[in-house]
């Protein structure tokens, strides 16, 4: 059993809402400090937004989303195996491009693959058969 679109999406709600809540938290942080460079708040954006997920991924398996739902990301031919770090990449740059189309073709095959799970060799499972 794979998990479903629900826990996906619970999954990706939690991290947009981690997500958000640190760019706050930054923000304010930031704002404490003399003159803070637009250099240092667009690399704090771009590590947290792009980094963020990858990282995660291939070092614990999954998000902190993923985990409160309940979910892992692993390879697809090697369950018990995190993907590394440049699958990981691939996988969420692939997410972020496609989108909806992503979304889509979940429904088109038995396991819930989306395009991004197919594309960089991932599957989701539930984090109790890993």
């Amino acid at each position: 059993m794979y998990p479903q679109l629900q826990e996906r999406t619970k999954a990706a709600m939690i991290d947009s809402v981690l997500l958000i809540s640190l760019i706050i938290v930054t923000g304010d942080l930031l704002q404490w400090m003399p003159n803070p460079s637009p250099t240092l708040k667009a690399t704090l954006f771009f590590l947290y937004f792009v980094l963020y997920e990858p990282l995660l991924v291939s070092i614990r398996g999954g998000t902190i989303g993923h985990a409160l739902a309940g979910i892992s990301i692993r390879r697809f031919h090697y369950t018990t195996e995190k993907i590394n770090f440049f699958a990981a990449l691939w996988r969420f740059l692939l997410k972020i491009t496609l989108g909806w189309i992503s979304v889509i073709s979940y429904f088109t095959n038995k396991e819930g693959r989306m395009i991004h799970d197919k594309l960089s060799g991932a599957i989701m499972v539930y984090s109790k058969e890993v």
